[in-house]
């Protein structure tokens, strides 16, 4: 039995894209300009005590981000999570994602670490009493895997390597691929840079790509892992609110959300 390949995201598509940048400075409105116009989604980690520093977005502009993309938590002050007592590595958490959720009035459940530094068993286990489903380290795989470890998130690679990185990924035959960019917005404005986007975005649209958030990508195939079959693939019921897509004898199929498909 093999009737059922997951091999697609949804609109049948074969390939992913996410997009992931930090601290939501002022560059992050030029940034999203280029993102919405050729249907891109991102994933914004922001620190909510910034969001009334000059420099950085306003909370009107993160409101109306949230309409579209996502908003994520990057700590409350950006410091090294793993340097600090606790009960403040709590608070940094949870203060953040409070402020983000009563700016979007949406659940806030991803997150990159401050400075990219990964988690020790204090930052575990505080990102999982806080509801952090996912968390983003820097640490560039340059490979188009999904990762084993939600919350130690490593992205394909930063943006100064999309482009080379988008060359092999729209050739890349395994099943679900998925690019993983992250940076920050300032780094085209200091570089003089922004064309690397436009650049990205040549190559990426000959492959006909999902454009999604993190949390997008998360709920995707974690409900593909949520799907109960019965052991003669004859029958798939999806608990999840997502629709799962896939190929039922090399032709696509969509497992929608909260039913049961019979197979023939």
């Amino acid at each position: 039995m093999n009737r059922i390949k997951f091999n697609l995201y949804p609109g049948n598509k074969k390939r992913a894209v996410t997009f992931s940048y930090d601290d939501g400075r002022i560059y992050d409105e030029k940034m999203t300009k280029i993102f919405d116009r050729y249907g891109a989604k991102c994933t914004y980690n922001l620190n909510s005590n910034n969001l009334v520093r000059e420099g950085y977005i306003d909370k009107a502009f993160v409101r109306e981000l949230s309409s579209r993309h996502e908003i994520a938590c990057h700590s409350y002050t950006h410091p090294h999570l793993n340097r600090i007592p606790p009960d403040k590595l709590i608070l940094e958490i949870y203060e953040d994602r409070k402020a983000l959720e009563d700016i979007t009035g949406k659940p806030v459940f991803g997150m990159a670490y401050p400075f990219g530094s990964t988690a020790d068993e204090n930052v575990s286990a505080a990102l999982k009493a806080c509801g952090i489903k996912y968390c983003r380290t820097t640490a560039a795989t340059h490979a188009f895997g999904i990762p084993d470890n939600w919350r130690q998130w490593h992205p394909t690679c930063h943006h100064d390597n999309a482009v080379d990185d988008a060359r092999r990924f729209v050739n890349d035959r395994w099943a679900l691929p998925l690019l993983y960019v992250w940076g920050h917005s300032y780094n085209f404005n200091d570089d003089s840079s922004w064309a690397i986007l436009d650049e990205l975005f040549e190559i990426l649209s000959a492959a006909d790509v999902w454009y999604a958030t993190n949390g997008e990508i998360y709920d995707y195939l974690n409900a593909i892992k949520g799907l109960r079959i019965t052991l003669n693939e004859s029958c798939v019921y999806n608990p999840s609110a997502t629709t799962v897509y896939a190929t039922v004898d090399n032709k696509p199929m969509a497992f929608e959300a909260g039913k049961t498909t019979v197979l023939d």
